[in-house]
């Protein structure tokens, strides 16, 4: 074989190697991108835990003869992010009593709630009007966090009062219910915050596998500085 087969072979397998590398390395990336397009998908796992569609009107009641009526509005987003939109209204407080139709129709009894779904957590943002401001629960938080097992625990920045703070969530429970539904229960705690039990503020939620928050527990401070546990629970109404 003469020198000038020899360079022709050696020159024909280098451009081979130039041009078989680079054509793997752009398919590995092209994998890279689609796993990972794929994984920030908003998680069906999470939103297993909450109304898929409208459900007509969801009805609560509560500490103090407190009631109040929530229903889906709008459900929208994209395969990111998918956002449930709840608008709400306080139907009765212990120091109103029953509150009259052309009342409610004031902003002062309605409240509105956003759940925005990602690929792993659930965030909580709220709008509240003055009667729901006197729960004094936190207004914007991150409510579930991926993975959905007893003990998983985060940190994030919440909105209580109209001030931000460091707050602690963590999934004290995970059960099956009479009707076969799980239930997730969570615990939210901020420390080093003044006229609170032991400095700090307390809340618990439970969700429901299919229907969202079905019970809410929170410790509320008058201005004596007097504490007392607040809550309200999910009830079905017979149609009968």
């Amino acid at each position: 074989m003469n020198k000038d087969v020899k360079r022709f072979i050696a020159s024909m397998l280098l451009i081979s190697v130039i041009v078989f590398f680079p054509g793997c390395n752009n398919k590995n990336t092209f994998n890279a991108q689609s796993n990972n397009a794929k994984s920030e998908r908003y998680s069906k796992e999470l939103l297993n835990f909450f109304p898929k569609e409208h459900m007509g009107e969801i009805h609560y009641s509560g500490t103090a003869e407190y009631g109040e009526t929530v229903e889906i509005y709008k459900i929208t987003g994209t395969e990111k992010n998918l956002i449930i939109n709840l608008k709400g209204n306080i139907d009765k407080v212990a120091e109103e009593g029953e509150i009259e139709e052309e009342e409610s129709a004031g902003d002062k009894f309605k409240f509105w709630k956003e759940y925005i779904i990602d690929y792993e957590s659930v965030k909580e943002v709220q709008k509240n009007g003055e009667f729901k401001k006197r729960q004094e629960a936190i207004e914007k938080l991150t409510i579930l966090k991926l993975p959905l097992h007893k003990g998983n625990a985060w940190e994030d920045e919440v909105e209580l009062k109209g001030k931000i703070y460091r707050a602690k969530t963590t999934i004290m429970d995970i059960y099956v219910d009479n009707d076969g539904k799980k239930l997730i229960k969570t615990e939210t705690l901020i420390k080093d915050i003044e006229n609170y039990p032991n400095k700090t503020y307390r809340e618990t939620k439970i969700f429901k596998e299919g229907r969202g928050l079905i019970e809410f527990t929170n410790t509320r401070v008058f201005e004596d500085k007097t504490t007392f546990e607040f809550s309200y629970r999910m009830f079905e109404i017979d149609s009968k």
